[in-house]
């Protein structure tokens, strides 16, 4: 079965409380990449779980509009599994992780 809730860049992979994956985030030959569909406004951050590490912003986030995203990480790749993607709003009053990075599959 298929169901679909929106814009999407492939079928849903996970959903969340700010949208959902049409392509899980993950670390594909030293780029991050991944596809996010949002249920509203805001930007899409990816980190080290446990800080420290440089925020690389994934993309500007537009309500029902899927985000994807292909950028080099920097030192988040070294972060590998331990990386989430965050989701915050505009003005920073909301913020959510959205997402953790899964290592490049063979």
């Amino acid at each position: 079965m298929e169901i679909g809730v929106g814009a999407t860049a492939g079928p849903v992979e996970a959903a969340t409380s700010w949208g959902f994956w049409s392509r899980l985030p993950r670390l594909e030959d030293g780029r991050l990449v991944g596809a996010f569909v949002p249920f509203r406004d805001g930007f899409l951050t990816a980190g080290a779980s446990r800080g420290g590490a440089e925020q690389v912003r994934c993309g500007t986030l537009v309500a029902g509009e899927a985000c994807a995203f292909d950028v080099r990480p920097g030192r988040t790749a070294a972060a590998g599994a331990g990386a989430m993607v965050v989701a915050s709003a505009p003005d920073g009053s909301d913020t959510a992780t959205v997402g953790f990075l899964e290592a490049q599959r063979s």
